[in-house]
């Protein structure tokens, strides 16, 4: 039997009874796909994923630290940890790329930290996903950010890509609370894949439901890092948004795409 809350999202796989199949996080890890294991051996990209569970069960709460620990992935890669969800940072002489921006009240260490790698100027903003710990620092950046030259004639301001779905809930009116303009997505995709070229690397954003409709996994194909967001968090069982269009088996087909994406030999990190 499913359970839900008042937000429609689906609690019994965190918290199964005792007479179901579903004992432990980790018999769900290995008995719902060989995924991870397999990735856990074989890894191949450095995955960056999702925060601990306490930010993700209530990305409105915030972090429970006020710190921002900066740790390097591979590449061009770094992972800034504690801001809500775990941001990832690409660095280059293009500029600076963030999948994600954690929640806003925590931007400015966001940013302190992002200084550390360079003084360049943020140009894109990838969303995994609608969560507030995944897109609460966006109008933040935006303010802040700078586009690239070919962009400043259309007065376009930093390049936040999303899967379609996030700005039609982000930009709905009856939307509580409302979500300033400046913050949502302004160069969406609505296909299976969606390329980009930045800061001398091939970035590959492919579309796959799974939390809700509208999840994005995130590849750097040169740094050979995969930018995981919701689909993959080895703390828990996942919070589905049945409201939102996520379900199980979308969850699965996510974790059973990146142990595709794995290829042997290389290692498998934990970036969090």
């Amino acid at each position: 039997m499913l359970t839900f809350d008042s937000c429609g999202v689906d609690h019994s796989f965190r918290k199964p009874k005792k007479n179901m199949n579903l004992l432990s996080p980790r018999p769900w890890l290995a008995g719902m796909t060989s995924a991870l294991l397999f990735l856990g051996v074989l890894g191949s990209s450095e995955f960056v994923y999702p925060q601990e569970a306490q930010n993700r069960a209530r990305p409105n709460s915030g972090p429970r630290s006020s710190e921002i620990e900066l740790l390097p992935v591979q590449g061009n890669i770094s992972m800034l940890a504690g801001a809500g969800g775990n941001i990832t940072v690409q660095v280059g002489k293009d500029g600076i790329l963030l999948v994600d921006t954690g929640v806003a009240t925590m931007s400015d260490k966001v940013l302190e930290a992002i200084r550390t790698l360079a003084k360049r100027q943020v140009t894109y903003i990838i969303n995994t996903s609608d969560r507030t710990d995944h897109v609460g620092g966006n109008e933040n950046f935006a303010k802040i950010g700078s586009p690239l030259a070919i962009a400043r004639a259309a007065r376009a301001s930093v390049f936040i890509i999303g899967f379609s779905t996030i700005l039609e809930r982000m930009s709905d009116p009856s939307a509580k609370p409302s979500i300033p303009e400046k913050a949502w997505p302004n160069d969406t995709y609505s296909v299976p894949q969606k390329n980009l070229y930045f800061n001398g690397e091939a970035i590959q954003i492919f579309h796959q439901p799974g939390t809700t409709d509208g999840n994005s996994i995130v590849f750097f194909r040169r740094s050979d890092v995969v930018s995981a967001g919701d689909i993959f968090d080895p703390t828990e069982y996942p919070i589905i948004d049945l409201n939102k269009g996520g379900s199980l088996l979308g969850v699965i087909d996510g974790l059973n795409r990146l142990r595709q994406m794995a290829i042997p030999a290389d290692t498998w990190k934990a970036a969090r």
